[in-house]
């Protein structure tokens, strides 16, 4: 049993006539072609898994006196110790959660979107975790001990928070052979490939105002009747 590129989209959550929605993370090749493990492959073993991983959310959620920042090594390393799973196996819950809902039949898929949300933390952190010590996380854990609007009330809460921006290109980089960006704000330009972890090919810069329509890029190769266009 294998995760196809094709099975790494949207997944959507519906409650009464709204609808809520959970993007799947974005998983590399490399790793959505990997065979799933044997531990998530029956669903009796997932859902034990599965328990597991809860449990220990519910014990970190309770532990929680104080806003902190954990990163994903210290984070996952405690909960590896305190559950003996496996990390890496951590990659493919959101889709084998989808998975097991969809041969279910399940309809109302809403009353889930909490073991949904789990399964989607683990996954986005194990995707991009290293165990290097050294290197700068992707992601980091923030655990927040009550509302900052709301002090004095307990209300604890774990997010996953993007600190690497590159992240976001670096599935188009791979995908596309040219990739234009242009933003009106960001100055100098040169923190632009910086931010984002990308030598430009081409870089330049326009003296404007904003207030009114600068650059409007047009970007066409072929006419309606499919013939090359040129610019004779």
């Amino acid at each position: 049993m294998t995760l196809s590129s094709a099975h790494v989209h949207q997944q959507q959550l519906h409650r009464g006539n709204g609808m809520l929605t959970v993007q799947a993370p974005t998983i590399p090749s490399a790793i959505a072609e990997e065979v799933i493990p044997a531990s998530l492959r029956q669903a009796n073993h997932f859902l034990s898994f599965l328990q597991r991983l809860v449990d220990f959310t519910h014990r970190v959620v309770t532990r929680i006196t104080r806003t902190y920042v954990a990163d994903p090594l210290t984070f996952l390393t405690k909960m590896k110790e305190e559950c003996a799973l496996e990390v890496s196996h951590f990659r493919y819950l959101f889709e084998r959660l989808k998975v097991l809902l969809n041969t279910l039949q399940v309809t109302s898929q809403s009353k889930y979107r909490p073991v949904t949300l789990v399964a989607y933390m683990y996954t986005l952190l194990a995707t991009y975790y290293t165990d290097d010590r050294y290197e700068k996380p992707s992601f980091v854990v923030v655990c927040e001990a009550h509302d900052p609007t709301r002090p004095q009330i307990p209300d604890p809460v774990i997010r996953t928070v993007c600190v690497d921006a590159s992240l976001a290109l670096r599935e188009s980089f791979t995908k596309y052979k040219s990739v234009i960006l242009t933003s009106g704000t960001l100055s100098p330009l040169d923190i632009y490939p910086k931010i984002l972890g990308f030598t430009p090919v081409v870089s330049k810069s326009f003296p404007m105002t904003l207030s009114r329509k600068c650059i409007a890029p047009v970007i066409v190769t072929r006419s309606w009747e499919s013939v090359s266009i040129t610019n004779e």
